[in-house]
């Protein structure tokens, strides 16, 4: 499907390379689940396993910002400077391409054949938290699914790869969406990408998570980006404080 038109440019860093090595033995239940530190360069990952898949894929994001970074990051690395973006990469699960990259919302939003308004933030945000973006005036996207067919469209396009990006944590609507997603086509490979997984969630919770990504198969560490000098600049805040009487005697009874 890709061929020479759309390769990597650039060289793999050790880490990438271990995974993409090792992809195939993770694959064989047709899932390949990777955690990677912020900074390792995971969508350039994820983009050279769909390649390698060589299939039709659809990449969900959290955000409309993180959407587009996959498309900004196949043209700059990966597509051939002879070739449009647009014959390759679609923005829009309305009309699919090679490449189809929308987010979990508008996923919803077919799903339910609703018109609704997709604004530029995180679907993993709580429930009452407050639309940003929307209060700075941003202009959102909007799309009209009422009379869309989402399942059709997807097998009309022969889309055989699932790529999840940071699929945690989703509102529970969201989940029911992309799980009927699975459901209906349990062929498809996943390919799951995070760099926080849901480790504080309920068991429950961490069970829902694992059983449509599957297990972790490879995790890209902090140290690995320290030694390669590729870890994205951020800060940890760190609050020391007293045990309570109460917290103090649940650890003594444990």
């Amino acid at each position: 499907l890709f061929n020479e038109k759309m390769k990597f440019h650039g060289t793999f860093r050790s880490y990438q390379q271990r995974v993409l090595d090792r992809a195939n033995t993770y694959l064989k239940d047709k899932k390949i689940h990777v955690v990677a530190a912020p900074g390792s360069g995971k969508t350039t990952l994820g983009i050279e396993l769909i390649l390698r898949l060589g299939k039709p894929c659809l990449i969900l994001s959290p955000s409309i910002t993180i959407k587009e970074q996959w498309a900004s990051r196949i043209q700059s690395a990966f597509l051939d400077e002879n070739e449009k973006i647009e014959d390759w990469v679609s923005g829009t699960i309305k009309s699919p391409k090679a490449i189809t990259t929308i987010t979990y919302q508008a996923l919803h939003s077919a799903y339910q054949k609703l018109n609704e308004i997709e604004a530029k933030t995180s679907v993993i945000q709580p429930e009452d938290q407050e639309d940003d973006d929307l209060a700075n005036n941003q202009v959102p996207d909007k799309e009209d699914f009422s009379q869309f067919d989402l399942f059709q469209t997807i097998k009309d396009a022969g889309i055989q790869t699932l790529c999840l990006d940071e699929a945690h944590h989703l509102r529970s609507e969201w989940w029911k969406a992309l799980e009927e997603l699975v459901k209906q086509f349990p062929s498809f490979t996943i390919i799951s990408l995070t760099a926080t997984p849901p480790y504080d969630s309920t068991p429950a919770q961490w069970q829902r998570y694992v059983s449509l990504c599957g297990p972790i198969d490879e995790e890209i560490i902090v140290p690995e980006l320290v030694k390669e000098g590729s870890l994205c600049p951020h800060q940890d805040y760190v609050y020391f404080n007293m045990p309570t009487q109460e917290e103090k005697d649940t650890v003594v009874k444990f």
